[in-house]
């Protein structure tokens, strides 16, 4: 690995850390939304609803939605730098594999997971926009796109598992 692979590798991890740590615990992060809706937090990690959305959007006031706005906004970034760090880490465990199909599909996981974010958050970001008005059809595709987004965690985590176990036994097959 050359020092050009070696400073992107450290700036992709560094950026994700950062932006983890702005939409968790920055100026207008999960726990700072959680404030302001009696220790809810935010909805693009949980399951909801058309009423969980009006009781938590309800409680929160105006200054509270705007904290929420731009929590929304910053998600976007760290959707970015998210799935960067997925790609790199699961491009990284699978680099033995040479069958393209097997690469595009853990490469795809990661990005079908940022694409269901953004989605899930445009969908939310708007609904934050038009408050008090909930559009009922609206909440139920982004909770189906924000539950998409957490099996594609999971099943990315599960690939990354899977990967590094394949990797140790080919690693202790070499010298057996």
């Amino acid at each position: 690995m050359n020092k050009r692979e070696i400073i992107t590798r450290i700036g992709i991890a560094l950026l994700f850390f950062i932006s983890l740590y702005f939409v968790e615990a920055g100026f207008c992060g999960s726990s700072v939304v959680a404030k302001y809706n009696n220790g809810f937090g935010t909805l693009d990690m949980k399951k909801y609803n058309v009423l969980s959305v009006q009781n938590v959007l309800s409680t929160m006031g105006q200054e509270g939605i705007a904290v929420y706005k731009l929590y929304y906004l910053m998600d976007y970034i760290f959707i970015l730098f998210f799935g960067l760090f997925q790609i790199m880490l699961i491009h990284d465990v699978y680099s033995f594999n040479e069958n393209r199909l097997v690469k595009a599909c853990i490469i795809g996981i990661p990005i079908l997971r940022g694409l269901c974010d953004m989605i899930e958050n445009t969908i939310l970001l708007r609904t934050l926009f038009t408050f008090p008005k909930v559009n009922e059809i609206a909440i139920a595709i982004a909770a189906f796109f924000t539950q998409m987004k957490l099996w594609c965690i999971k099943g990315w985590g599960l690939l990354l598992c899977i990967g590094l176990i394949w990797r140790i036994i080919l690693h202790f097959k070499k010298y057996v």
